[in-house]
């Protein structure tokens, strides 16, 4: 469990890298001292430009989750969730370092970020089946609140390596995050398939005169009761989180004209409560029948906590 944990806590790090590092993207894409063509010719055009990239990034998540958690399901996870992350470190590493190369230009950074987005993709819910089949109903609840609280710690990992780099140059926090990604996509290749050859060596006898039932294709996976009512809301839930995560850093900034490096130390503090309820929701769920209860708490006590924000 601790394996997939820092796995995806250290994807989620690389994903929050640009977020961190908005307000030095700006300077340098609107920089025209050193006489050379600026990327944006105003900070306004390359704040609309980083909205494009955010949409963009998550259009693409969007899209590649479908093809992740199904190659999650014919190939070995670990192979594909180390796959995953070695090829997103890249795109990361990339993205960073663009200002030094000769493809120095919106298109390619918006490509970057796009490839990203499909590569990350894969990590989600090929982390969420193997969680899923490890551990009984009973108990999912206390251990996905505990395991979900991975993406947190990675957001606050993220922005505290950035924090301590961003000083140094942007492209230094990107390249930070990308080899902690990277180098952590060898611990799940070579640790993870022991733990899953051992669930799969004990079930293998009594499943061997079974025949496996066929996998449900998407359209009978939507029509599942329930399926559509979560996905909404969760959609909605998501649509505030995200806004968080890609620009709250960059409001404390421009809002309050904080540094840069303490915005970013600051931003932590909505991952801490993240964790913190994420732990308290997932063992209090585990408590009751259903667990629509505490998801409905939990959203009303988040929408008076936006307005004390507003």
């Amino acid at each position: 469990m601790l394996v997939i944990y820092f796995s995806y806590a250290l994807v989620h790090a690389s994903r929050k890298t640009l977020s961190t590092v908005k307000p030095s993207l700006i300077i340098d894409w609107t920089d025209n001292i050193s006489g050379e063509q600026p990327l944006f010719p105003d900070k306004h055009a390359a704040e609309g430009f980083l909205a494009f990239l955010d949409g963009a990034f998550l259009g693409a998540y969007a899209l590649g989750l479908y093809a992740g958690g199904t190659l999650g399901d014919r190939y070995n996870p670990a192979k594909v969730l180390a796959f995953g992350m070695w090829t997103s470190s890249i795109t990361v590493l990339l993205f960073g370092m663009l200002k030094w190369s000769p493809f120095h230009s919106p298109v390619y950074y918006a490509a970057t970020w796009i490839v990203c987005g499909l590569f990350q993709s894969v990590a989600w819910p090929t982390e969420v089946s193997i969680m899923g089949n490890w551990f009984g109903h009973n108990s999912r609840g206390a251990v996905m609140g505990l395991w979900s609280a991975c993406a947190s710690v990675g957001n606050i990992l993220g922005t505290l390596v950035s924090s301590n780099t961003v000083q140094l140059g942007y492209e230094y926090s990107f390249a930070a995050n990308a080899c902690s990604l990277f180098f952590g996509g060898f611990f799940i290749f070579y640790l993870l398939p022991s733990r899953m050859t051992h669930e799969l060596e004990a079930v293998v006898s009594v499943t061997d005169n079974v025949e496996r039932p066929k996998a449900i294709s998407f359209w009978q996976a939507w029509r599942l009761p329930g399926v559509i009512a979560y996905s909404l809301a969760y959609a909605c839930l998501k649509l505030v989180n995200y806004s968080f995560f890609f620009w709250l850093p960059f409001y404390l900034h421009t809002h309050y004209g904080w540094k840069e490096s303490v915005a970013d130390e600051l931003s932590a503090w909505y991952d801490i409560g993240g964790i913190i309820a994420a732990v308290v929701a997932g063992i209090a769920s585990d408590h009751f029948s259903s667990r629509t209860p505490i998801l409905i708490c939990m959203l009303i006590f988040s929408m008076g906590s936006l307005f004390a924000y507003a």
